[in-house]
């Protein structure tokens, strides 16, 4: 019986709801839905009172579903509408009124810088712990806001270098974690001391692997020497990242090709390109028109690891397949450009 009065406020508090998007003149259908988007965003809080959200928080996760790909247009924009009427009209929270709602449902024509440093971030750190909040965790956009130039002045100077984008992306991640786990400081107020103590934290709360802890470091130094160009020097003897090491696991020929029975059209060829001609997943994505010679059989990888450039042979089976692909998608350009369709960025410098 102690649950029914907690009981009797959820039900409370939804049936409030439901009725503020009857007042907005939506269905039961469409309430049923909105209420499913409120739950699935209170479900991520992690515990968090919604009356303790910030329009930060807002903005981080409407990012999170923007950049996540799953939703359709129409989906995203009832989630942004589902959670305008959850913080204008039920919870009251004072920054809702201001906040640009009608905005982000189109976030990738508003706010493209947000959703691009927001799909940069997450990719290698391992998630545990269930519902545990990890103290370099990114719930919002706060580092980027207080830090913006310094993490501006970091990209110009990987770029300056002609490190791959993956290695951008990786130390910008690095040095947003590192200036979240210090309670956001200014990066200059934070030396080896701060370094050994969130290296530490990497191997004894986050468990990652002996490289990912690496990589951290290397990121950081990079940044302190050669960014704003203040080296902290030793960091001294800090918690080493340690797993057993595995054997890797090879698939025999018999599972590669039950592999490949399960894979249709475009995933097919890539992964047909990437088992028979030796590719590596970011060299096929990049792969161009124009560096595919089908009658020689060969394909010309260019900047590959290390920025150079290799050729290799493309497997028999795979030619007339990737013949009937460039044919396909040169029919798509054409109709695009008789639709004014834009076609993709290049470099300045190439236009």
């Amino acid at each position: 019986m102690e649950d029914q009065p907690n009981q009797d406020r959820t039900d409370i508090f939804w049936s409030r709801y439901r009725n503020a998007l009857a007042a907005q003149g939506l269905r039961d259908r469409e309430a049923d839905w909105c209420i499913k988007r409120a739950e699935s965003f209170i479900k991520s809080a992690k515990g968090l009172l919604l009356k303790e959200h910030t329009a930060e928080d807002l903005r981080a996760y409407l990012c999170r579903q923007a950049v996540d790909g799953r939703l359709k247009d129409w989906q995203y924009g009832q989630v942004v509408d589902a959670l305008r009427i959850l913080f204008i009209q039920i919870v009251k929270s004072p920054w809702a009124s201001d906040f640009p709602w009608d905005m982000w449902k189109e976030p990738h024509l508003h706010f493209p810088d947000q959703l691009e440093q927001f799909d940069q971030v997450g990719r290698h750190i391992p998630v545990s712990g269930g519902s545990q909040v990890f103290a370099d965790g990114l719930r919002g956009h706060r580092v980027g806001d207080l830090y913006a130039a310094e993490l501006d002045l970091l990209r110009e100077t990987i770029r300056r270098r002609h490190y791959s984008i993956r290695t951008e992306q990786s130390y910008q991640e690095w040095l947003m974690r590192f200036i979240t786990f210090h309670d956001h400081r200014a990066p200059k107020e934070l030396g080896a001391e701060e370094v050994n103590a969130y290296l530490t934290y990497l191997a004894d709360v986050r468990r990652v692997s002996a490289s990912t802890q690496r990589q951290a470091l290397n990121a950081l130094v990079f940044f302190y020497k050669e960014v704003i160009n203040r080296p902290f020097g030793e960091v001294g003897d800090f918690a080493p990242s340690k797993r057993p090491r595995r054997l890797p696991v090879v698939l025999t020929k018999k599972e590669v090709g039950r592999l490949f029975e399960h894979l249709t059209g475009t995933q097919w060829l890539m992964a047909g390109l990437l088992y028979g001609s030796g590719l590596r997943l970011m060299e096929c994505v990049r792969l161009r028109v124009k560096d595919i010679d089908l009658e020689q059989g060969q394909i010309l990888v260019r900047d590959g690891k290390g920025q150079k450039d290799r050729i290799t042979m493309r497997a028999e089976k795979y030619t007339q397949p990737l013949a009937k692909h460039v044919a396909k998608v040169n029919d798509l350009f054409q109709k695009d450009q008789l639709a004014g369709v834009a076609g993709v960025y290049i470099w300045p410098s190439l236009a």
